[in-house]
């Protein structure tokens, strides 16, 4: 019987109350001095219980990692980029059979979501950030670099009103972070935003948006280009 995410997500919250509440119950009863059975569950039954797979898309998930922190240096060392489109192709294969693990983790969403984006496949990648968003109910753990992928690729896709949108909210996400990856991508999302305005004929607000917030972006290595 088909269980929607919403019942999957009650269930795994049930079993894990009810993982915690038997625990509790085991010391108190040991307390009070009566005997403890000896084929109580181990605590890893409970998190097998409340997150089915969840070690196998843990590991899954390091390894996806690796690849992410590797795709810079292979962008410099690998000219054919024949190595690093096999790699994002590995990384997309783990990512496909974690969601059938674990079709509603986030983490696993925004993942696949970013090496789909990575390897061309925007129509995947497009679909799997729209279902992360979806999921995640929170939207201020959205991050920066999310917000500015969707807006890229509906630019590609020459839906500029939807570009600017997910672009602007790109830039005031996590704001207050400073790390490098952050500020990499503020700057790319800034000449994003400038050429989708320019494309969509709002030249003034495209030339505005530069100046308003170039003071602020420190750019690494390469500056982006406005295409």
């Amino acid at each position: 019987m088909h269980r929607s995410p919403l019942s999957a997500r009650a269930l795994r919250t049930g079993l894990a109350t009810a993982g915690l509440l038997a625990c509790v119950s085991l010391a108190h009863a040991d307390s009070i001095g009566y005997a403890v059975p000896a084929n109580v569950p181990e605590p890893e039954f409970w998190e097998e219980a409340s997150e089915p797979h969840g070690a196998e898309v843990r590991v899954v998930l390091e390894k996806i990692n690796m690849i992410l922190q590797q795709l810079p240096y292979l962008n410099d060392s690998d000219p054919s980029g024949q190595t690093r489109q096999r790699a994002v192709d590995d990384g997309i294969g783990m990512l496909r059979y974690a969601r059938r693990l674990a079709a509603t983790n986030t983490e696993v969403l925004r993942n696949l979501g970013t090496l789909a984006d990575e390897g061309g496949q925007t129509e995947l990648a497009l679909q799997v950030f729209e279902e992360y968003m979806a999921e995640t109910a929170d939207e201020s753990k959205i991050s920066s670099d999310v917000y500015m992928r969707l807006g890229r690729i509906h630019a590609r896709l020459r839906e500029h009103d939807e570009a600017v949108h997910y672009l602007r909210k790109s830039l005031v996400a996590n704001v207050n972070s400073s790390n490098y990856y952050f500020q990499y991508t503020q700057g790319h999302t800034l000449v994003a935003l400038a050429s989708s305005l320019a494309a969509s004929g709002r030249l003034a607000d495209a030339v505005d948006t530069l100046k308003t917030h170039a003071a602020r972006i420190q750019y690494y290595g390469d500056e982006p280009s406005l295409q």
